[in-house]
């Protein structure tokens, strides 16, 4: 018999107390536009240092978007833009953990008019004016229609892949 070691790792999970800070989150923060034709969207982010109810801190993003088709808003959170935080959810919610680098986060984003979350990634892009590219995605797993919920709708209300501008 031959014995292969294997190097196991395993995340060590924070203390209750512990702040995890993010710094490489900064330059996600603000607002950020896509207009095409008729179509308009806005997305603001801001960093938020959220309480888990683990009881530790650690930074994540919220943010909140409006969509303009043809000059009628088809959604628009951006007044809830000031009261996101602990107490107050907004339509994105990106954890703290980059997927791929630095430049690469994950998240949900809320989709009011589908009754549902999609998937979101965003890649910062560094240029003379920074640009982020999103793409949205179903959630994966098994949907169960609720009594008086609709059906679940595979399809989207925003596109799902776009580059937004800094503002």
């Amino acid at each position: 018999m031959v014995l292969i070691p294997a190097n196991i790792c395993h995340a060590q999970y924070p203390n209750p107390g512990d702040n995890i800070l993010n710094p490489n989150l900064d330059k996600f923060e603000g607002t950020w536009k896509f207009t095409s034709g008729s179509e308009e969207i806005i997305v603001q982010l801001k960093k938020v240092n959220y309480l888990s109810p683990n009881n530790y801190h650690y930074d994540i993003l919220m943010g909140v978007h409006s969509y303009k088709l043809n000059g009628v808003t088809i959604e628009d959170y951006l007044s809830n833009f000031n009261a996101i935080g602990q107490n107050q959810d907004g339509t994105i919610f990106i954890g703290n953990h980059p997927e791929d680098g630095a430049n690469k986060i994950v998240g949900t984003m809320n989709d009011p008019l589908k009754h549902k979350q999609n998937y979101i990634s965003i890649t910062f892009i560094d240029a003379v004016t920074p640009q982020i590219q999103w793409t949205l995605h179903n959630l994966s797993g098994v949907h169960i229609q609720k009594n008086g919920e609709p059906p679940f709708d595979n399809s989207f209300t925003l596109p799902q892949t776009l580059t937004l501008l800094k503002q």
